[in-house]
């Protein structure tokens, strides 16, 4: 039997509930539990909590004294002014309160009622704890008592509400707001209520001295109607000062995101008070979800077989477009980023929403207000996704301060500061039942880390950049409708002609008349000369715009370079390791020795091979074009992946049609070799995540060189490219895969080079049979420039 000392219990309080809103999140979530259809939450304020520190110390100076003493007797009366003098007289029962003080005679006495002097009550009309519970299972910390109602609710709706509290330490949630706490509770049926104190500071004074000695009992308190029951947890001597303000601002950023305010109903009232005042716990304004400028709706389900499936769709409500999706299979595994689709099963079901705002286009929302006020409200709201598990929220997720998905780290890598967590109020709904992995941090901050966790957040970042974003940019970019050059001179030839009428009919009424007001000619020269302006200024952002693309293309080109560089010296390093193992293989060594020594040979050679098909100094004139045998070429590049293609069972074919046939061209060698291994990158990664799902799928590489119409067709049996994606996967930084797996550049890359060559690269418009997808690409070569 382990044993627990005070200090233990301490750190624990501190520790465990890390900040006020989270105390009251647990307290009204044991009332819920408890089946209480509401709950009402005090804050009493007598004395400001700095007087009653000051009037503490002035007690704690006499209270050792003889209680007829002179200085205590002139204490007492001091203290007693000072509470007088200080009390709020908007405070409830503060006639009750005042007269108590009055009656006191002794420092002892005057500092339990200093500490009533502020208070928070938490009330509730819930089944109730009898004298046993209250002693068995309220006084345990770390019981399973809520662990066991959820489990025996499992699976019987009929049960009505879900059990959120999970380890029997949300009662440590007191301890955080006060020292001092009472419990007032009872069942149905029970004559008498049963009534609980605890005076926290009790483990303070002997840190070392175990929790036994400290004697905490519950007892029957009053008589009461037996078909009362309920709890009422009062809390004294607090911690912090509290303000009306303080508990407004509680309400406001925290009470009213408790539960989900998406819906319309509200599942679990809540009342809060401070003083005699209510305090008003804003609802959310579903008038705003109407002006979104675009949204986001998905759900994760469990097929009957036993299949994860992701569907969704996106609205750009502004541009009146939409777009579905789905995801299963090797596409789903790799853009949860998991080593295996039982990651997904165990996950669960899950669904999620989110609405985007376009903060530079806010207009008035009537209902809302103006667009401050619309800003405002997005500003409250935003954030990211918030979770809900079981219609409560789980903390801190889509707070002010949290970027849990870490949207504007991505936002900020990405092209565009699009889809950051100020754009994006929505939420990802998850329950008790459905998603049992997904499990609180015991500091109720967060979800625990495990795989679990890691596949919801990679789904959710997919989900919310890979389709909402990518298809905002899509969108735009298709509207985009630049000026070409040709077209800017049509109009500068245009504006020019316009001037030349201008001044060739201001020439001519000048010679008519002496005192000519040639005013309005001069303002339509000027406007004349604007337009012109206008037009050059769109001319220098179109090569502004060539600048930044070719720009991009030099740096990509620069990288290539370096890998060049690297893979030149790797060469030498590997021919000179070459002959030095040779040396050592003809010399009369064992035998094991000469086996490793011959696997180390295989492998470098193997490794020699990849590295001359980059190396551009074992071509003739580096980077220019060269009579290249097709055939020969993708067949060496092969060769170069025997031992990654046998790591993952692939099996990789190259055959010319017709059959024996060669075709060669003058290319940049470099370039085409570039162009093949980023196909073969792309179809070992997409076949080890078929791969991981199928114990029986054989993969396959296969291509075709077409000899006579210069093309090369490369197909692989993975999971294939969705048709909705044909072109998308040539855009610069698309990708299917997860964060820091793949930059969406290889495909891009590839067809520029092809474009480079005169030629092209696209997918055939040939689909599987069973899911409609595409699985060939086609490198046409008939254009190639020579």
């Amino acid at each position: 039997m382990f044993r627990v000392s005070a200090r233990t219990v301490l750190q624990l309080g501190a520790e465990l509930i890390s900040s006020d809103a989270v105390a009251f999140y647990e307290l009204i979530k044991n009332a819920f539990d408890a089946g209480s259809k509401r709950v009402a939450v005090r804050v009493v304020e007598r004395l400001p909590f700095e007087k009653i520190a000051e009037l503490k110390e002035l007690l704690r100076s006499v209270v050792e004294m003889p209680v007829r003493s002179k200085a205590s007797q002139e204490a007492v009366r001091k203290v007693q002014d000072g509470i007088s003098a200080s009390t709020l007289k908007t405070a409830p029962e503060i006639g009750e309160y005042l007269q108590r003080v009055e009656d006191t005679r002794t420092p002892a006495a005057l500092l339990s009622l200093l500490d009533e002097g502020s208070s928070i009550e938490f009330s509730d009309t819930g089944e109730g704890m009898s004298l046993k519970e209250l002693n068995d299972v309220y006084l345990t910390i770390g019981t399973s008592s809520r662990l066991k109602t959820r489990a025996a609710r499992v699976g019987k709706p009929e049960n009505g509400r879900p059990v959120l509290g999970e380890k029997g330490i949300g009662r440590l949630s007191a301890m955080r707001l006060g020292m001092r706490l009472e419990v007032r509770t009872a069942k149905k049926g029970e004559s008498k209520w049963n009534l609980l104190s605890i005076d926290w500071r009790a483990f303070a004074e002997d840190q070392d001295a175990l929790i036994e000695s400290v004697h905490i009992e519950p007892v029957h308190g009053p008589e009461k109607n037996r078909d009362e029951q309920g709890t009422r947890i009062l809390i004294s001597a607090l911690n912090s000062a509290w303000s009306e303000d303080k508990l407004c601002q509680i309400a406001v950023s925290e009470l009213s995101k408790l539960m989900d305010p998406f819906t319309e109903t509200t599942v679990f009232p809540i009342a809060v008070y401070f003083n005699k005042a209510k305090v008003q716990i804003p609802p959310f304004n579903h008038l705003l979800f109407d002006h979104a400028h675009a949204t986001v709706r998905a759900t994760f389900t469990i097929d009957p077989g036993g299949h994860p499936v992701l569907r969704g769709q996106v609205k750009y409500l502004l541009e009146r477009k939409e777009k579905t999706f789905v995801l299963d299979g090797a596409n789903l595994k790799s853009s949860a980023g998991v080593e295996s689709i039982d990651t997904l099963r165990t996950l669960g079901p899950f669904s999620m929403e989110a609405y985007w705002y376009n903060r530079r286009i806010l207009e008035e929302i009537t209902g809302i207000g103006d667009r401050e006020q619309v800003k405002e409200l997005i500003e409250a709201w935003s954030g990211g996704l918030m979770m809900f598990r079981d219609g409560f929220r789980v903390a801190p997720y889509g707070g002010p301060n949290d970027d849990w998905l870490k949207l504007d780290h991505h936002a900020l890598k990405g092209q565009a500061f699009k889809v950051n967590r100020s754009q994006i109020i929505g939420k990802v709904d998850i329950t008790s039942d459905d998603n049992p992995r997904l499990i609180d941090q015991t500091n109720r901050e967060g979800l625990r880390d495990n795989s679990e966790k890691n596949g919801l957040q990679t789904l959710l970042l997919h989900i919310l950049h890979g389709q909402l974003r990518d298809f905002l940019q899509k969108v735009d970019k298709s509207n985009r409708k630049p000026v070409t050059f040709g077209e800017l001179e049509g109009r500068v030839e245009s504006e020019e002609r316009s001037l030349n009428q201008t001044l060739a009919r201001l020439r001519a009424i000048a010679k008519e008349f002496d005192d000519l007001d040639i005013a309005p000619i001069e303002r339509a020269l000027r406007e004349s000369i604007k337009q012109i302006e206008r037009t050059m200024t769109d001319a220098k952002e179109l090569a502004e715009q060539y600048d930044q693309d070719r720009s991009q293309v030099i740096h990509l080109a620069g990288l290539g370079m370096m890998v060049e560089h690297v893979a030149h010296e790797l060469v030498r390093t590997t021919e000179h390791t070459l002959r030095t193992l040779s040396d050592m293989l003809a010399r009369n060594l064992p035998a094991d020795a000469k086996t490793h020594l011959s696997n180390v040979e295989s492998q470098l050679v193997s490794l020699r091979k990849r590295l001359t098909l980059l190396d551009p100094h074992t071509t003739s004139g580096r980077q220019v074009k060269e009579q290249v045998p097709l055939v020969a070429t993708v067949s060496d590049i092969l060769r170069g992946h025997e031992a990654q293609f046998v790591r993952h069972g692939i099996k990789a074919t190259v055959v010319s049609a017709p059959p024996k046939t060669e075709c060669t061209l003058k290319i940049v060698r470099g370039m085409f070799i570039q162009v093949i291994e980023n196909l073969i990158s792309n179809s070992v990664y997409w076949l080890k995540q078929q791969s991981d799902l199928e114990s029986d799928f054989s993969p396959a590489i296969s291509i075709t060189v077409r000899t006579a119409e210069k093309e090369i067709l490369f197909s692989d049996n993975g999971p294939g490219i969705d048709p909705a994606d044909r072109e998308d996967v040539f855009r610069p930084f698309f990708t299917r895969k997860p964060p820091g797996k793949g930059k969406g550049l290889g495909l891009y890359i590839s067809r520029q080079i092809a474009e480079y060559h005169g030629a092209s690269l696209d997918l055939t418009a040939t689909k599987d049979r069973h899911r409609g997808r595409h699985h060939t690409f086609i490198l046409d070569l008939s254009g190639a420039k020579k």
